[in-house]
C-alpha cells in the first residue's frame, strides 16, 4: 500500500526526560503499516520532518511518535509547545527498514529515539510467537535518560528477551552495562554471524558499527537506518 496524505491529532503527550517526548496521534486515514516504518510530518508550513512510528494501535487508529527536541531546531521548537488537539499533515506509512522475515536471532542495537523503530519489530516478533534470542541495545549517558524500560517491561517477562542498557556516564551500579552500545556488543560473547543485527540512532553510532562489524567480518544480515 502507497503512503497517503493523512492528518494527524495529537490525542495525548508526555515528557519521559527533560528533552524526548512521547506523542499519541489521531490517523485521519486507516493504514497499512510494517513495524520499522516512519511518517513524514508538516511541523510547519513547508517545513517536513520524518519520524518512526513507535506503535500503531489498528483499533484506536493511532500512532505513537518519540520525539527529542535536544536539537533545538524548527521541529523541536513546535513539539515543545503544541498542546492536545493540535493537527498536523502527513504522509505515511513510509520507508523500507522493517524485519526481513526469517528465523534467525536477533540483535537490536540503537541510540537515543533511533529505538523507536524496533518497539514495534519487537512486539510483532514476541506476538508471533518468535521463539530464538532478541537482544535490545540502548545506548545513552546518563541512567535518568532511560526513557525505554518503561516500554519494553512487558518484553521482559519472556525468557528469548534481553534488554541491555549501554551507559556511558553511570553514577553508582546498577542493572546495566558501562559503555558505548559500539563496545558492549562485543562483550557479550555472541557469534554475531549467526544473528540480524539491525542498527538505528545516531549517525556516527551506525557508521562506527558497520565498519566494527565489517573488521570482524560481519558484512551481511546487517540491516540499518541513520537520524
Amino acid at each position: 500500500m502507497k503512503p497517503k496524505l493523512a492528518t494527524l491529532k495529537v490525542t495525548d503527550m508526555e515528557k519521559l526526560t527533560d528533552t524526548v517526548y512521547r506523542l499519541s496521534l489521531g490517523v485521519s486515514e486507516s493504514i497499512e503499516f510494517m513495524p520499522g516504518q516512519y511518517v513524514n510530518i508538516e511541523v510547519k508550513m513547508g517545513e517536513w520532518r520524518s519520524y518512526s512510528i513507535a506503535n500503531y494501535d489498528e483499533g484506536k487508529r493511532e500512532i505513537m511518535l518519540l520525539i527529542d527536541t535536544a536539537p533545538g531546531g524548527v521541529a523541536s521548537k513546535v513539539f515543545e509547545s503544541i498542546q492536545i488537539g493540535h493537527e498536523f499533515r502527513s504522509i505515511l506509512p513510509a520507508g523500507s527498514f522493517v524485519l526481513v522475515d526469517n528465523a534467525r536471532p536477533k540483535i537490536f542495537i540503537s541510540t537515543g529515539t533511533g529505538v523507536a523503530p524496533f518497539l514495534p519489530m519487537i512486539t510483532k516478533l514476541i506476538s508471533a510467537d518468535f521463539k530464538d534470542e532478541i537482544y535490545l541495545l540502548f545506548g545513552i549517558r546518563y541512567v535518568e535518560k532511560d526513557f525505554v524500560s518503561k516500554f519494553v517491561g512487558d518484553f521482559e517477562s519472556k525468557k528469548n528477551f534481553k534488554f541491555i542498557r549501554c551507559i556511558t556516564r553511570p553514577e553508582g551500579e546498577g542493572d546495566w552495562m558501562v559503555g558505548r552500545v559500539t563496545k558492549v556488543l562485543f562483550t557479550l560473547g555472541l557469534n554475531l554471524e549467526k544473528y540480524d543485527i539491525y542498527l538505528c540512532g545516531a549517525p556516527q553510532m551506525v557508521g562506527d558499527m558497520v565498519e566494527l562489524l565489517k573488521e570482524k567480518g560481519i558484512k551481511e544480515n546487517v540491516y540499518f537506518e541513520k537520524y
